[in-house]
């Protein structure tokens, strides 16, 4: 396999929840601003779901997306600052300094995106139970709203008892997933993956499309030359071998 192009619309893989808004999404990339002493913001910190893979649905089927080191072009972007409600900041904790704000850019759920990667066959591996039940703690500790069903005596915090209530049924969730995908056969569509290449010089653009025309003519570009390159270095290596034979 090799480089690609994928138009379509995003789907989810994992119940992905962005810290700042709390909402829904396939992708999310929080950014954490102070202000310098020019008055000019400066970046301190970043966290983003790059590690959490999606899917995109073309209408035809769908293949999965590795984010790890894509270039993302999100359109919605929020702008938080410190005692704003109802943002929340779970990732980066609460402050009160005016001096900061939060910049979270994400992809939701049925979005138009347009994928130039490289595809590479999805291995016969899925995560371990053990993992599964992890990632579903974490998701959930990123859920505010999801937490407050468990405050059974209203008190504002998760004591003990209710944190193992919690994890009981979270734990129970990801064993019912985890026996319903030993069961269920890979679908056709989900035996392609697309990520980062190894060779650095090889784009990963991932980008909320405003049409497919608009962005097969704005990164179309970007795979001409390299398939141009690739065929002539192919050529250049069969004319250097068989000058190599003659010899």
């Amino acid at each position: 396999m090799g480089l690609v192009e994928v138009h379509g619309r995003a789907r989810r893989v994992y119940a992905l929840v962005a810290p700042m808004t709390q909402s829904a999404c396939v992708w999310y990339r929080l950014r954490k601003y102070r202000r310098d002493s020019k008055n000019n913001w400066k970046l301190t910190k970043q966290v983003n779901s790059n590690h959490v893979p999606f899917q995109i649905d073309d209408g035809t089927g769908r293949v999965v997306v590795e984010p790890m080191g894509a270039s993302v072009k999100a359109k919605v972007q929020q702008t938080g600052y410190p005692g704003q409600s109802p943002l929340t900041f779970t990732a980066f904790g609460r402050s009160s300094d005016e001096d900061e704000k939060w910049v979270e850019e994400i992809i939701y759920e049925g979005t138009s995106l347009y994928v130039l990667g490289f595809a590479r066959p999805l291995r016969e591996q899925r995560m371990s139970l053990r993992e599964r039940t992890m990632a579903k703690l974490r998701q959930l500790k990123l859920d505010q709203q999801a937490m407050r069903r468990y405050d059974t005596d209203g008190d504002g915090r998760i004591d003990e008892s209710e944190w193992q209530a919690a994890r009981t049924d979270t734990e129970q969730e990801a064993m019912r997933e985890h026996l319903a995908e030993g069961q269920e056969r890979k679908r056709q569509e989900e035996h392609v993956i697309i990520g980062k290449a190894q060779q650095r010089s090889l784009p990963f653009i991932v980008a909320e499309a405003l049409s497919e025309a608009h962005l097969s003519r704005k990164y179309g570009w970007f795979s001409l030359p390299l398939l141009c390159g690739g065929a002539g270095a192919t050529v250049l290596a069969l004319y250097k071998f068989l000058q190599y034979i003659r010899l």
